[in-house]
């Protein structure tokens, strides 16, 4: 997750006319999509309490929201 964070923090290093700037963007939203969608095939559909791993995904995209 920190791996998604960092890749999207890296955009902002690349120059504002480079093309890479916008694939790399994509290529990271993409990734984590499919990583939710791995991660919801594999957790229960049902629990009594919110998992670790929701708990890190919502502080990893709130983070990243807020930058």
């Amino acid at each position: 997750m920190t791996c998604f964070s960092q890749t999207t923090v890296q955009t902002y290093w690349l120059p504002p006319e480079s093309d890479d700037k916008i694939s790399l963007s994509v290529t990271v939203l993409l990734a984590f999509f499919v990583l939710l969608f791995v991660v919801t095939d594999i957790v229960p559909p049902s629990s009594n309490h919110i998992a670790i791993i929701g708990n890190l995904s919502a502080l990893v995209t709130s983070s990243c929201t807020y930058l």
